[in-house]
Formats: C-alpha cells, structure tokens, sequence
C-alpha cells in the first residue's frame, strides 16, 4: 500500500498530463458509464470524494442543485478551480463535513488508493 503522502505526491506530479488522453477509447468509455449511473441520484447537494481534476464532477454539476468535490492533491484540485469548480483538499478519511451534508456522495476509482481502509 502506497502512503497517503507518496499518493498525495504523485498526483501532485501528474496533475499537469492526467487529462492527456481522458477524451476517448477507454477512459472516455469509464467516465460516461460512471456519470449515467450517478447522474439518476445527483439532483440535490452532491460531492465527489477524490474528485481529481473535476472531469466528472464538471458532468454531475450539471444535473446538481450544487456539486463540491474533495481531493487529496492539490495540483489535481487547482485544475479543478480552473473549470470553476467549488472544490475542497481534502482525504476521504477526513472529511471537512458535518454528517448528512450531502444528499449523494459518489467515488469512482478512489478507494484503493486509501491507505487506511477499513476492509473488516
């Protein structure tokens, strides 16, 4: 299992590439199935936990009374601001929240990047 920290570093490093080919084939193909499974539930308060660059997250906006997103990486999140985002650094272990912020909270390709994970 990687540290938080090293997550937190190589995230930071790959900020600047990470969308480089999301735009089609595979990637793309994830994204789409991911936003058509979450978009039925996100009408209300909606927060992405490990939101990255926000590409999904820009999506679930749309379909959101509001959308935050949380990241562990501040390079990933700084994209995400540049889209216009309301986003939060933030671990998913420690959310920044009161419980039942949020009416649906979604997480895609996120846990097996938490360190701490609780697999009882």
């Amino acid at each position: 299992m990687v540290s938080e920290s090293r997550s937190k570093e190589y995230y930071d490093e790959f900020s600047g590439t990470y969308e480089d080919n999301r735009f089609h084939g595979y990637h793309a193909f994830i994204d789409d199935l991911e936003v058509d499974v979450a978009r039925k539930h996100c009408s209300g308060l909606t927060l992405e936990a490990g939101c990255g660059t926000g590409l999904i997250l820009r999506r679930l906006a749309s379909y959101s009374r509001q959308a935050v997103g949380i990241d562990l990486s501040g390079g990933m999140l700084s994209v995400a601001q540049n889209r216009g985002l309301t986003v939060i650094q933030s671990t998913v272990e420690t959310l920044p929240f009161p419980n039942e912020t949020f009416d649906t909270v979604v997480s895609f390709k996120v846990l097996a990047h938490v360190h701490n994970i609780n697999t009882d």
